[in-house]
């Protein structure tokens, strides 16, 4: 029986630009007899025949493909002309590496045929290392109610005589847009960051380490915002926000001030949400709106506070903010806020009694939303998360 293995070397973590690399060991299970002499002492192993000496594998191929699932009453998705011809295949005798795929098939590497006629002896083991560059342009791993993307590397091989078998190793894929632009321009504005660094160091950049420097560029904190947000009674509260844009993993910090407000504010909630648009021209409906994913939410009273804050994680497996043919996705911060109707109904205790909250008043609710962008974080701290959870190595026996 061969055995066979493949696992990532860096890990399941990958930006669209950079080099895949993926190991896949063959191992023969089967082990050489002993003969045993007169006295039970084994003398070795026995001569054994041609044919049982060793196992064959025929060949050996792989690559790199993006599904794409869609939601039917959501998405309006032709069939691809590419994936027809799949139909009149033998699955048995071809290398279909869309085999037992729900979705289809939008991006696809060539295949790499790693090896032909290997012959493994009992108790051996053969390793090869099979790499691949992602697009740029490649869309990231995403899963939502609409449209899911997932990523696999597709290994297929055969032995003689016998049906193929296929190894499938999913990675994330993630985009972070500006990236492309600046290997092409070694003067980009993210030079700036270290002015101790020579444009010959600056040159040798890997593409994660350019990466990571595009991303400090967009997130790093320049000035708090400060948003006053009003009904047309007068102000509910004034909210700071240290910054605009984030990275996965950080955290999102506000605080609300609400003294010098005319309105009273007896609550509030935050979530981080996600927004799905669809494009136009995959829309099942005109009116179709967009769907929304709370990511992480809070709430808290504020009645007779001077100030609240809050703090919202942003999960490293969220999926950054990005554009497709199909679907767009944005991020925003959506508050909800329990105001009272009557601001003379709630009044403040005197100095002498002690307050008591009314049983019944009358209040209103009011909405907003605040655009944030979400990018994406180097790969390596992802990939120490991802490592942590891994269950094991994808296997398969010919």
């Amino acid at each position: 029986m061969i055995y066979v293995k493949a696992w990532l070397v860096r890990g399941p973590v990958f930006l669209a630009g950079e080099t895949v690399e993926c190991v896949v060991s063959f191992y023969n299970s089967d082990k050489p007899r002993d003969v045993v002499g007169e006295g039970g002492d084994p003398l070795g192993a026995a001569p054994v025949a041609e044919g049982d000496r060793h196992q064959n594998v025929a060949w050996c191929t792989a690559q790199i493909n993006c599904i794409c699932s869609c939601n039917r009453a959501r998405v309006k998705l032709a069939r691809l002309k590419h994936n027809e011809g799949h139909i009149r295949t033998n699955s048995d005798t071809s290398f279909i590496p869309t085999k037992g795929e729900k979705g289809q098939s939008i991006l696809s590497t060539e295949p790499t045929i790693l090896f032909c006629d290997l012959n493994l002896e009992p108790g051996q083991t053969k390793t090869f290392t099979y790499r691949d560059t992602l697009a740029f342009d490649a869309p990231p791993s995403y899963s939502g109610q609409a449209v899911r993307y997932s990523y696999k590397i597709v290994i297929g091989s055969q032995r003689p005589n016998n049906p193929i078998r296929l190894l499938k190793v999913p990675f994330r894929v993630m985009v972070l847009y500006g990236l492309y632009e600046s290997l092409q321009d070694s003067d980009d504005d993210t030079e700036s960051l270290n002015p101790f660094l020579s444009t010959a160091e600056s040159d040798k950049l890997s593409l994660c380490q350019r990466a990571e420097r595009i991303i400090s560029t967009i997130t790093v904190r320049r000035s708090s915002n400060t948003y006053n947000i009003t009904n047309n009674r007068g102000r509910v509260a004034r909210l700071t926000v240290l910054k605009s844009a984030y990275r996965l993993g950080e955290d999102v910090v506000g605080v609300f001030d609400f003294a010098d407000c005319s309105e009273k504010c007896l609550q509030y909630s935050v979530s981080l949400q996600s927004e799905e648009h669809i494009s136009e021209e995959y829309k099942t409906r005109a009116s179709q709106h967009a769907m929304t994913t709370i990511v992480s939410s809070t709430d808290d009273f504020s009645v007779n506070l001077l100030s609240s804050c809050f703090t919202l994680p942003i999960p490293l497996t969220a999926t950054p903010a990005f554009m497709s043919d199909m679907v767009c996705l944005k991020w925003h911060l959506h508050f909800q806020f329990v105001i009272l109707a009557d601001s003379d109904e709630l009044a403040a205790a005197s100095s002498v009694e002690s307050w008591r909250a009314p049983t019944d008043v009358n209040v209103e609710t009011m909405l907003w939303d605040l655009p944030v962008k979400i990018v994406p974080v180097s790969p390596a701290q992802v990939n120490v998360t991802a490592s942590n959870s891994r269950t094991g190595t994808p296997s398969i026996a010919l």
